[in-house]
């Protein structure tokens, strides 16, 4: 379980840093293959809000993907949780299924609502 928690974080750290490096609003990704069917999918400006998000723009990151910039403290939270009871061996920090089953939901209804209103992006 502890291998499975560092090879976890280490892909979040390089995930992250390749976002940073690539900036994602000068094309250096290639376009989401929903966008030509005008279609917006759950993780539709995730990316370009993670490289906002970390640049410290957090009014940009939050026009891109509202969802995310909001509950980035609680995913945050869920990491640090996964990998601190992965290395302790023991449950240090509470991980409630629930609380995720409710994220996921969360982001469905969003996904729901960012294609069926104009209201969010």
């Amino acid at each position: 379980m502890r291998a499975l928690a560092a090879v976890a974080v280490g892909a979040l750290i390089t995930a992250i840093a390749v976002v940073l490096i690539v900036n994602p609003t000068d094309g250096g990704f290639p376009e989401c293959p929903y966008r030509k069917l005008n279609i917006k999918c759950t993780s539709c400006g995730a990316t370009r809000a993670v490289y906002y998000f970390f640049t410290l723009q957090f009014g940009k990151a939050f026009y891109y993907h509202a969802y995310f910039t909001l509950t980035s403290p609680l995913v945050a939270y869920y990491i640090v949780a996964i990998f601190v009871n992965a290395f302790a061996c023991k449950r240090v920090l509470p991980v409630w299924w629930q609380v995720a089953f409710g994220y996921v939901l969360g982001l469905v209804a969003f996904t729901v609502l960012r294609n069926f209103t104009d209201v969010i992006y």
